[in-house]
Parts: C-alpha cells; sequence; structure tokens
C-alpha cells in the first residue's frame, strides 16, 4: 500500500468509508488473509495482504508531520 492509494473491495465487499475498512480488518482474525482491490494511479491493482497484531507492524517510514 502507498499514500494514495485507494481501497475498492475488502474480500470483495465494496469499501465506502475509512471505518467500514477499519472495522473489516479489526474483525479479521489475526494470522487471515483479506484480498484487496485498489485504486493506484487510475488503475485497479489487486493485492492480499495478512493481518498481523498492532505490535507486530513495521514501523512508518513518513518523515515528521
Amino acid at each position: 500500500m502507498r499514500r494514495g492509494d485507494i481501497i475498492l473491495r475488502a474480500n470483495d465487499i465494496p469499501i465506502r468509508s475509512a471505518t467500514q475498512m477499519r472495522n473489516l480488518i479489526g474483525l479479521t482474525p489475526v494470522g487471515r488473509q483479506v484480498r484487496l482491490t485498489i485504486e493506484r494511479n487510475r488503475v485497479t491493482e489487486s493485492a492480499t495482504v495478512e493481518v498481523v497484531p498492532l505490535s507486530d507492524q513495521k514501523p512508518s517510514t513518513r518523515g515528521p508531520g
């Protein structure tokens, strides 16, 4: 995922808001995979991601502010 990507679907469920996406991921058991359909630079792409505990996430590479 990159900044600016738009998540269109997760496991074939249309995503209409960030809250809906957060809830879907929050209810998905750790270790399960989620199929995402995203739009990046006006091109639709697919990706599969694994749900991991928050403590296992890699640190953000974003700069300050």
